[in-house]
């Protein structure tokens, strides 16, 4: 039986020979020392790009992400690495503790199958304690409760990475093809991927990072892992269905037949990440975000925002309309008040509206999709809503693609940790860019601009003609009072 001892453990080297490094060697070859990169348009494409890299994985699986929830691709991800540790690959799974606790006691049987390693980074609880006192604790240590890894990668093999806003669940892989940005990650191979790897590393060693056993003492046994095995073995078989019926977005197959390998985009990138370390208040600013600021700050031509939580504060605004007054196209995406499933971000994005638009930058909110209601979460926990934004991406001139996990808002800059690939490539700059342009039409999204009186106005359309609206559109009366409520707290800092 596995002990709770903490040992550190470390990605093996990038020259370690597999099938992965096999299929990139020849174009990595002609490309020397530039990075491979494949944008995933859609949950679909993505979920079955992550399958790949678990299946084919030969040493190695390294796994960070903030949230992991209940629900089919969550079982066929956690059914595929299973089986990759029972062929005898190391799996080194990382999940931040905000969002575990409906999936603790699958994380502790999990746990105890050889090969695979399970750690929860910065519990607020140490040990297993009752509600009551893990609400005490959170209370009293709320400066650290509220600081979480929010980083999100997934590495098979030192080889082959993914990397952007998605993390393990349902709602992160739901396909709405008229949305491409409702989340947005990237397929990365080359010498990218071990610098992921050693950023990994540095979460998977610190001190925060807490094997499963030494927070939880219970045993689930046999019994325990049989139920588990049984539920995963019944969603994987849902979700081979659809491969034989013919509706996989064909992902395995495109790079099983290198033609996924045969269309990346090489180019030039950086990995920027904040340091595990910011968890303990050790960093108060963004290596993210201050990079994004220096790329921006050159640009002459455009700077395109795609932020699921915009939070721009005062300090924000007078640098965003310094861009736009000396000639940069100023572009945001973000929720509507209608489709954010965190009503309190809203209203910290909200009252800097008309500033924005007062100095020429233009603001696109996405529409709720569909009949879906959008479900509120308390300061983002748990899994966003099938009918919000999540992707966070940033376009700067026709030069850089930068994916990652951070928002362009406080919680990003200050709280969390992120991280960010910076991809100097004009094609991937473009192809982000057309994406964009697609969630950006009146079908997708309301375009906002002012009255003569400086009031807002929302655009759009459906089917038929143009349609204003001079109040937040779809929103419902009592997300309205929510967002006036909230506007009155002093919250700004934290969302």
């Amino acid at each position: 039986m596995k002990q709770s001892i903490k040992t550190p453990s470390y990605a093996i080297p990038q020259d370690t020979g597999c099938g992965l490094a096999d299929m990139i060697r020849e174009p990595a070859a002609r490309h020397a020392g530039l990075s491979g990169f494949y944008i995933f348009r859609t949950g679909g494409e993505s979920l079955e790009g992550r399958l790949f890299l678990i299946r084919s994985a030969e040493k190695t699986l390294d796994l960070q992400y903030y949230a992991i929830s209940e629900g089919i691709s969550s079982n066929v991800l956690i059914e595929a690495l299973i089986r990759a540790a029972e062929r005898g690959v190391r799996v080194r799974l990382m999940i931040d503790d905000v969002t575990t606790g409906q999936m603790r006691h699958d994380l502790i049987t999990l746990d105890e199958i050889p090969n695979i390693e399970i750690r929860i980074f910065n519990p607020v609880n140490k040990h297993d304690q009752s509600t009551p006192a893990r609400i005490l604790a959170a209370l009293l240590h709320r400066e650290r409760a509220t600081r979480r890894m929010h980083n999100k990668a997934l590495i098979a093999d030192n080889q082959m990475a993914i990397v952007g806003g998605r993390n393990l669940g349902d709602e992160y892989f739901e396909t709405h093809k008229e949305m491409s940005f409702k989340d947005i990650d990237v397929l990365s191979a080359g010498p990218i991927a071990a610098d992921i790897s050693r950023s990994f590393d540095e979460f998977w060693n610190d001190d925060h990072a807490y094997p499963v056993l030494q927070l939880y003492k219970e045993r689930r046994g046999h019994k325990a892992l049989q139920d588990i095995r049984t539920r995963l073995r019944s969603n994987w078989q849902k979700f081979s269905k659809r491969f034989r019926d013919g509706k996989s977005h064909g992902t395995v197959t495109r790079i099983e037949g290198k033609e996924i390998v045969e269309n990346f985009v090489w180019a030039d990138a950086d990995l920027v990440t904040d340091a595990s370390a910011k968890v303990q208040g050790a960093q108060n600013f963004s290596p993210p975000l201050l990079r994004l600021k220096e790329i921006v700050d050159r640009a002459k031509e455009k700077f395109i925002i795609v932020s699921a939580y915009f939070v721009p504060r005062e300090r924000g605004v007078a640098w965003l309309s310094s861009l736009s007054a000396r000639g940069v196209r100023v572009k945001i995406l973000t929720n509507s008040l209608a489709s954010t499933d965190v009503v309190a971000v809203h209203t910290g994005y909200g009252k800097h509206r008309i500033p924005l638009l007062d100095q020429g930058v233009s603001i696109y909110e996405l529409k709720p999709h569909g009949d879906k209601r959008t479900r509120q979460r308390l300061l983002a926990r748990k899994a966003p809503s099938y009918a919000s934004l999540h992707a966070k991406a940033y376009i700067v001139d026709r030069e850089y693609a930068v994916i990652g996990s951070f928002n362009f808002d406080p919680r990003s800059a200050y709280l969390n940790t992120e991280l960010g690939l910076f991809i100097k490539s004009p094609e991937l700059a473009r192809q982000l860019y057309g994406m964009f342009e697609e969630a950006a039409t009146p079908e997708v999204s309301y375009k906002l601009g002012l009255s003569p009186g400086n009031r807002l106005i929302w655009t759009t359309r459906d089917d038929g003609p143009e349609i204003r609206y001079v109040t937040e559109p779809q929103a419902s009366p009592w997300r309205v009072l929510q967002a006036f409520l909230i506007s009155l707290l002093p919250v700004e800092g934290q969302l």
